[in-house]
C-alpha cells in the first residue's frame, strides 16, 4: 500500500525518492533492491498504460 501511495503521489520516482518513501516500511535486508526494482517497473507500466489510454482517447475523438 505504501508503494501504491508513493506512485499515486509521484508516478515517476527516482531511486532516492523510492528509498525515502519506503524508509519507514522496509528493512534494509538483501531483498530491498528487489522491492525498489519492482516499484520502478510498476512506475514504467503505469506510465505506459497512461500513454496507451491517452492515445486511444485521442484516436476515438478524431474518429468521432
Amino acid at each position: 500500500m505504501t508503494a501504491k501511495a508513493l506512485l499515486d503521489k509521484n508516478p515517476t520516482p527516482t531511486d532516492a525518492q523510492i528509498r525515502q518513501g519506503m524508509a519507514n516500511t522496509l528493512c534494509r535486508c538483501m531483498t530491498y533492491y528487489r522491492i525498489q526494482s519492482a516499484i520502478k517497473r510498476a512506475s514504467k507500466t503505469i506510465a505506459s498504460s497512461k500513454t496507451i489510454a491517452t492515445a486511444a482517447r485521442v484516436e476515438s475523438e478524431v474518429i468521432a
